[in-house]
């Protein structure tokens, strides 16, 4: 279920990112500025990571970046790490590691995965990110950024 979620969230920001409707207010492209900035928890770098920006001005795009292996990311709104649009943001940190199952599937005498099977094959099925349940959700979430024209919009996100 959480997975199927994810997946909802990553499709809806990637249909805003690639310009369905036009990203901002009346369809039509609005500027934005560079954002960077990188994710750590327990004082390392979260490598694979999806940072979403999430508009709280209606009318401005999203944005979303992926951190590297050190934990760095690039906004993107329109183009490939072209940035975000001005404006405060509730920041978003996700990242989905799919659990690997260890046990064979049972099957029934007539060699049909059980019922049992399949329970436990959607629960191997799930993540197990690391990242706190609270910086997944815009509701939880406590990070905030202000994006703002001709600063450097460098933001660094530590994870409790």
């Amino acid at each position: 279920m959480k997975r199927t979620i994810v997946a909802g969230i990553l499709s809806i920001g990637m249909a805003s990112i690639s310009g369905c409707g036009g990203g901002g207010e009346g369809g039509r492209r609005v500027d934005v500025v560079p954002v960077s900035g990188k994710v750590i928890m327990g004082g390392a770098a979260i490598a694979g990571a999806t940072v979403s920006f999430s508009p709280t001005t209606p009318g401005t795009p999203a944005a979303i970046g992926r951190t590297n292996d050190v934990g760095e990311f690039e906004l993107t709104t329109y183009d490939a790490g072209d940035g975000a649009a001005p404006g405060v943001y509730t920041v978003i940190i996700m990242k989905s590691v799919a659990k690997k199952s260890a046990a064979d599937p049972e099957h029934s005498a007539e060699g049909v995965p059980s019922e049992k099977s399949h329970e436990a094959s959607e629960s191997a099925s799930g993540s197990d990110s690391g990242i706190p349940d609270i910086y997944t959700d815009a509701s939880t979430t406590p990070l905030k950024s202000d994006v703002r024209a001709g600063e450097e919009n460098k933001f660094e996100y530590t994870l409790e």
